[in-house]
């Protein structure tokens, strides 16, 4: 199954919240089982690289199900 497919199981027509939650890219990140980089409080963040991909892939599943 392509990351595509992956997340557009998950995916609701909703703007702000097209995965659960409103932070789509850590949605996204979630979904797929991403590692995260984690700061020195134990924060977990996107690399640029991954924000970026979690963009591409947002926008894609957007454009797959509204057509």
């Amino acid at each position: 199954m392509t990351d595509l497919e992956k997340l557009m199981e998950f995916y609701e027509p909703n703007e702000k919240r097209p995965f659960g939650n409103s932070n789509i890219e850590m949605d996204v990140a979630e979904i797929l089982g991403w590692e995260l980089f984690e700061d020195e409080n134990g924060e977990k963040h996107l690399s640029k690289q991954q924000y970026e991909k979690a963009v591409r892939l947002t926008k894609l599943v957007k454009e797959s199900y509204c057509g």
